[in-house]
């Protein structure tokens, strides 16, 4: 059966499962942990391996579950990584207390859909648009920036007039530190079979 989903829902899909990819997939929840949707927020403090959010629902505390991985651009067993002000993104549950825990932190992710307009030794621009709107965002590649599956990123997937989806790290300036860049996530040209992980778990089956 396939669900119908919109350009936007594939591409905010393609980048979570993107990086979830990166960090080896989906891992098992700790034992007798109750599974609870991803959370989004800003840090406003670091106390050991506890983390003090600010998100949209609330402030949130979250605590990073033994095994846990936080990924900015690489991973991570600890909190050292992050800094207070980051946007993260935590994967996990709660424990029997009702304390978050989380088995993944995402540190900083950005992404941008659009068309390539200029290519210069290891930086692009896209130009996004939406609805009326249109600007250019700006990304960077180095020697361990992916492409389209888990090959690193060639020079020829880079090329003006091309449309490409970038995730990475969110640099000081705007800038995007590239982790993978996918050719195209419009949802009829992904190949037969594909399964995107969103941001709340939910598995979408593209047939």
């Amino acid at each position: 059966m396939a669900y119908p989903i919109s350009r936007r829902n594939v591409i905010r899909a393609a980048m979570i499962g993107s990086i979830a990819a990166t960090l080896g997939g989906p891992r098992q929840a700790l034992a007798q942990q109750q599974m609870a949707p991803s959370r989004a927020g800003t840090v406003l403090a670091i106390e050991n391996n506890t983390l003090y959010l600010k998100t949209f629902q609330g402030p949130l505390t979250a605590i990073l579950g033994n095994g846990g991985q936080v990924w900015k651009r690489s991973i991570s067993y600890d909190l050292s990584p992050v800094q207070i002000g980051d946007r993260v993104v935590v994967r996990g549950g709660l424990d029997f207390s009702g304390t978050f825990v989380a088995t993944d932190v995402w540190v900083n992710i950005g992404g941008f859909y659009g068309r390539i307009v200029s290519v210069t030794a290891n930086q692009y621009e896209v130009l996004v648009t939406r609805g009326n709107r249109q600007w250019i965002r700006k990304a960077v590649v180095d020697s361990n920036t992916l492409g389209q599956g888990n090959e690193l990123l060639s020079s020829s997937d880079l090329a003006v007039g091309r449309f490409v989806q970038t995730v990475g790290i969110k640099m000081a300036d705007g800038t995007l530190l590239a982790s993978r860049v996918f050719g195209s996530v419009s949802a009829k040209d992904l190949p037969s079979g594909t399964v995107l992980v969103g941001v709340n778990g939910k598995r979408l089956l593209m047939k």
